[in-house]
């Protein structure tokens, strides 16, 4: 069954556009015929601005190209043979004598009804191609469209090569013989943004006792056994966690992992009962804070400095908070987070 979805939409995926020129031809091909068959005479396209200029009021070729999506020297044959028809006339703008004005003549205007004849009876046509096939193809492209205004094509094919291209890692609870690679990772980023301080050592070297022993958690991502990532949740007075130390490899950043790992940290909070995640970050990060912001953590402080180690408070609350988030901030043991 699973296979048979798959391969269905393979099929669809691959050839839309040539399934959709196909549907277009079936819908279009005899466009030229049947207005013969209703006795005009004239091609499909040289027709369609009678329509627009019914509205009694006389448009430039300029404006009836842009309404009817055409190129203006194609609205231009148009109006020219509809002239010689008389089915309009050509007039000088009064506002500007190099602009030629288009206007319905009376004998245009029978043509604009005899042309509802067509739409008529087209639309009675497509109402039996629906009920013959169950399918309603108008209101599925409206739907389309609608969904493509809120996220275009090109986006949504962006995000699929995302998903592709997304590193296959497994994140693994810290072990002592990651102990080098939280430290390398850490120290790697840390050091080409702000110098580091003593007590960023001590936490590097000793993250047995620095943080796990404190009831935090170390998560380490792992790309065919070996460490690319590391997140630290570290754990305040009461159910306040703090998200930090989290680094990634620079050659896998971009690739997921950044965000598996914070995600991995916040889930792990919510295990433990946490009622709050906190973290100092910087407004030069902004990979982080855009993962960040994605897992739900807000600003709380706006009040930013380059020249701050960590300039942007952030806050997530996992549920009804007793936590005093802005006292762990203010006692300034807060370090800032991350790399992805």
């Amino acid at each position: 069954m699973r296979t048979d979805m798959d391969s269905r939409r393979k099929s669809f995926g691959i050839s839309l556009d040539r399934k959709l020129g196909m549907l277009m031809r079936g819908l279009t091909s005899e466009d030229d015929l049947l207005y013969q068959v209703y006795g005009f005479g004239l091609p499909r396209s040289y027709l369609m601005p009678l329509p627009i200029l019914s509205t009694k009021r006389a448009k430039s070729i300029k404006t009836l190209a842009k309404e009817l999506n055409m190129h203006p020297s194609q609205v231009s044959q148009a109006v020219r043979e509809l002239s010689a028809r008389n089915l309009v006339i050509q007039r000088k703008d009064r506002e500007d004598s190099r602009r030629r004005m288009v206007l319905l003549t009376e004998e245009g205007r029978r043509w604009v009804e005899r042309l509802q004849e067509i739409k008529s009876d087209l639309s009675r046509a497509v109402d039996h191609l629906t009920e013959e096939t169950g399918f309603d193809l108008g209101k599925a492209v409206e739907c389309w469209l609608d969904h493509l205004k809120g996220k275009d094509i090109v986006q949504r094919v962006m995000e699929e090569k995302k998903k592709r291209t997304r590193l296959m890692v497994r994140i693994v609870p810290y072990r002592p013989s990651h102990q080098t690679a939280f430290r390398t990772l850490n120290e790697e980023w840390t050091a080409r943004c702000w110098t580091m301080e003593q007590s960023d050592y001590e936490c590097l070297e000793h993250p047995q006792r620095s943080i796990l022993d404190k009831g935090g958690r170390i998560l380490v991502a792992l790309h065919q056994g070996k460490p690319v990532g590391v997140c630290a949740l570290l754990r305040f007075s009461g159910r306040v966690y703090e998200l930090a130390r989290h680094a990634v490899l620079p050659a896998v950043q971009g690739r997921g992992v950044g965000m598996r790992l914070a995600k991995a940290a916040v889930d792990q909070a919510k295990k433990l009962g946490g009622e709050r995640v906190v973290l100092k970050s910087n407004v030069l990060l902004k990979a982080a804070l855009h993962i960040y912001k994605k897992l739900g953590f807000v600003e709380l402080d706006k009040n930013r400095s380059f020249r701050s180690c960590g300039d942007v408070h952030m806050d997530l609350t996992l549920k009804t908070a007793q936590g005093q988030v802005k006292d762990a901030f203010a006692a300034g043991s807060v370090r800032p987070s991350g790399e992805d």
